[in-house]
């Protein structure tokens, strides 16, 4: 049997994992609390917030981060509004639910207590009878919003303005907070009423990396277990933190004594980026040039790939398009070299 010995706690390479500090994310969730705190005490929360940025950019992280903090932080200076106090906060990822009844199921459940089997309207309205009995604000996080199957403008529309349902529910303070990799699609009217503040979380850095990666090396391996160049060296090759804990996990799991280049080596064969997840996160543009990169029987340049934009109605500069051709770049997804032509010319390619 493996002993797998040296590990000191698995779980701190697991991908839900949540520390009890998020480097490099603390700016981010301090914007958050800030935003939320007038729940407390009964008001609107400054904005409601979507948050977006590349997979394992610590987007769920902080949003949970704050779920574990708001509650006990302490309220604005505000007066307190009579009969309002506190707040209660629902998490929720929509990448497993597949109904509003379940999605209005399982906001009743978190909130009242109350389980069962029901229809999507009396689910919320059990949930709004309990915040106006209780004097509670109600912070909902929906999570992978755009893996819903459904639209959900109607549903953000009765959640956030539930007086226009029934006007016995005026006093109810609700706020929402997305996430999502790529652009959310809302109506005009419901976008109006979200009016979200857009929060994004860009790319961890490799020394960022590196230090989040030393610090759960620390927690999860025993002394010694792994030098600080093969930490390194794992953040430069991964395609995001994410890949770089599952081969961070893979390596020690294979080696006995100490950490060694052929078991990072050996991790990295085994584990493979999830490049489907970044293709899912990409804007429309960015979609359109791997989508032309891709189907071209040969390399494209870059002044090919401004002129195919331009013909389908992408009307962007060199400079933007080679951000985003950078970006795809950085995400393994196109390759690029430098060729001799009129001077020195890059070409894009898929490998």
């Amino acid at each position: 049997m493996q002993q797998l010995s040296l590990f000191r706690d698995l779980t701190v390479f697991d991908p839900d994992y949540l520390p009890d500090n998020l480097l490099f994310r603390e700016r981010e969730i301090e914007v958050l609390a800030r935003t939320f705190s007038p729940m407390l005490l009964g008001y609107r929360p400054l904005n409601n917030v979507y948050i977006y940025g590349l997979p394992a950019t610590g987007k769920t992280a902080a949003a949970r981060m704050l779920l574990r903090k708001l509650p006990s932080r302490d309220p604005p200076d505000l007066p307190e509004k009579k009969g309002k106090r506190g707040v209660v906060t629902c998490y929720i990822n929509l990448a497993a639910k597949r109904t509003l009844a379940q999605l209005a199921g399982e906001i009743r459940q978190e909130v009242t207590g109350d389980e069962g089997i029901g229809r999507y309207l009396p689910y919320m309205e059990k949930v709004f009878e309990h915040l106006r009995n209780t004097g509670k604000s109600l912070l909902l996080v929906l999570d992978d919003f755009n893996a819903f199957p459904e639209r959900l403008d109607d549903f953000l529309q009765l959640f956030l303005r539930p007086e226009e349902h029934k006007k016995k529910y005026t006093d109810i303070v609700t706020g929402v907070l997305l996430i999502a990799s790529g652009e959310v699609v809302l109506n005009s009217r419901v976008r109006s009423t979200l009016s979200p503040v857009e929060l994004e979380f860009k790319d961890y850095t490799v020394e960022q990396k590196f230090e989040i990666l030393k610090m759960r090396c620390i927690q999860g391996f025993g002394r010694h277990a792994i030098s600080e160049k093969l930490v390194m060296e794992v953040a430069e090759r991964a395609a995001d933190l994410r890949h770089a804990l599952a081969v961070l996990r893979y390596a020690g799991g294979v080696a006995d004594v100490k950490i060694r280049k052929e078991h990072i080596d050996e991790a990295f064969a085994a584990v493979k980026a999830d490049k489907a997840r970044h293709e899912a996160a990409l804007s429309e543009l960015e979609k359109f040039l791997l989508s032309t990169i891709r189907s071209s029987p040969r390399p494209l340049s870059s002044g090919e790939l401004l002129a195919r934009c331009h013909e389908n109605g992408h009307n962007i500069t060199i400079q933007w398009l080679g951000k985003r051709l950078e970006r795809l770049q950085s995400l393994g997804l196109v390759s690029s070299r430098l060729v001799n032509g009129r001077g020195r010319t890059r070409i894009w390619y898929c490998e």
